[in-house]
C-alpha cells in the first residue's frame, strides 16, 4: 500500500517540476530561427481516417486530432543548430500560429544552448493530469488503509 502513496507523491512532484520547467522557459533568450521542415500529420479521434491538412499547418480548425512535427534551425555565435522541440507540450492539438517552410520564427534558447523551444510555458494538460493522478492515488491509498484497519 505504501507504493500507492509513493506513486501519488511522485506524480504530484512531477507535475510541479514540469510546471516549474515551463515557467523557466520564459527566461530563455529569444534568437531568430527559420522553419526548415514541416510534417503534415493526420488523425481522427473517432478511429477512422482523415485526409485534412492539420490546423497547425493550415490555420483551419478541425474536430479531428492534429499532430505537429516541425523542424527549425537557428544560429548562435556562428554555430548552426537544428531542433524539433516545440516546447514542453504534447504534440497534439496545440494552439499555435500556422507555420510554413522557410518562415522566420523566434526560437527561445536556454542558457548554454542546452535546449531550444518555439513555444514558452508548459502544457497544463500534462500538469493537471499528473497532479490529478497523484491526488487520486493518495485518496485511494487513504481509503484502502482505512478499510484494511476497519476489517482487521
Amino acid at each position: 500500500m505504501n507504493r500507492l502513496r509513493t506513486y501519488g507523491l511522485v506524480s504530484i512532484a512531477a507535475s510541479l517540476a514540469f510546471f516549474a520547467l515551463g515557467l523557466l522557459t520564459h527566461t530563455f533568450e529569444a534568437v531568430p530561427g527559420k522553419i526548415v521542415d514541416l510534417k503534415e500529420i493526420f488523425g481522427s479521434s473517432g478511429g477512422g481516417s482523415s485526409t485534412y491538412k492539420s490546423p497547425i499547418l493550415s490555420g483551419r480548425e478541425s474536430p479531428t486530432e492534429s499532430w505537429v512535427s516541425v523542424e527549425y534551425r537557428y544560429i548562435v555565435n556562428g554555430n548552426e543548430y537544428n531542433s524539433r522541440l516545440i516546447g514542453l507540450y504534447l504534440p497534439v492539438n496545440l494552439s499555435m500560429p500556422s507555420f510554413e517552410k522557410g518562415q522566420d520564427v523566434t526560437v527561445y534558447l536556454a542558457p548554454f544552448n542546452i535546449v531550444s523551444v518555439l513555444k514558452r510555458g508548459a502544457d497544463l494538460r500534462i500538469v493537471f493530469a499528473l497532479f490529478g493522478l497523484g491526488i487520486c492515488l493518495l485518496i485511494f491509498h487513504e481509503w484502502a488503509t482505512k478499510t484494511r484497519k476497519e476489517n482487521a
